[in-house]
């Protein structure tokens, strides 16, 4: 909002116009659950991240062709971006939400119990602080930087403060998480060698007999060597 308003130099309505472009994303969830079962959540994610990290580049041309557009062409240009950046972004925004049940099953695979409401309770935990956190530190970088949202106009520091949050924060970061899901190898192929497994050892087999393919598969994900922990632990 403050980007689009200050160094934009666009009226609120245009940045609340652009923000309400994320209504998108309801009617895609169908399809992102579809790319998640052919794809598998690694390359599904990697290609939201890919793309996001490509409109980055598309939003500086819309900074760049602002003066040499019509005021309606650059309009649409900017709806254009803004609607793609919702679209990528509730991509990778929806898969970790879509993984949650895998991560219990690993969980169980070690622990013979099955706790996807903890695991959802902290993942909803972590990311509310995280998000207040974030607020609270991009907050004290504008304050630093001059910039006060009682006054009509800003100083080029605050300005150049909100153009690096919103390119330099946004690019940071979806490269590290480009690099660390590039580790992931929980998909449905390798939580259904979990599932059987469990249901294995549920039947009385011994965790020490595991097929030697399917442990490799289950050290991998659970990051040691394969051996059942006690509940009681």
């Amino acid at each position: 909002m403050f980007f689009v308003v200050y160094d934009w130099n666009r009226t609120a309505a245009f940045a609340s116009l652009l923000l309400s472009s994320g209504v998108i994303c309801l009617p895609l969830m169908p399809l992102f659950n579809t790319l998640l079962s052919r794809m598998g959540p690694q390359a599904a994610v990697r290609r939201g991240f890919r793309w996001r990290s490509r409109l980055i580049g598309f939003d500086f041309v819309a900074v760049a062709m602002s003066v040499r557009l019509s005021e309606s062409s650059w309009t649409l240009l900017a709806v254009m971006g803004s609607l793609l950046f919702f679209v990528f972004r509730s991509l990778y925004g929806f898969l970790p939400w879509a993984m949650f049940p895998y991560i219990s099953d690993v969980d169980q695979v070690m622990t013979g119990r099955y706790r996807p409401a903890t695991y959802s309770g902290i993942q909803a935990c972590l990311r509310q602080t995280c998000s207040g956190l974030s607020n609270i530190l991009v907050g004290m970088i504008l304050m630093w930087a001059g910039f006060d949202s009682r006054r009509p106009w800003q100083p080029q520091s605050a300005r150049a403060a909100l153009a690096v949050l919103m390119f330099g924060w946004v690019s940071v970061s979806l490269v590290m998480c480009w690099l660390i899901c590039r580790t992931l190898t929980l998909d449905r192929h390798t939580d259904g060698i979990v599932l059987e497994e469990i249901d294995r050892v549920r039947a009385g087999g011994d965790p020490s007999d595991v097929a030697p393919v399917d442990r490799d598969v289950i050290e991998s994900l659970i990051g040691h060597p394969y051996c059942r922990v006690s509940p009681s632990r």
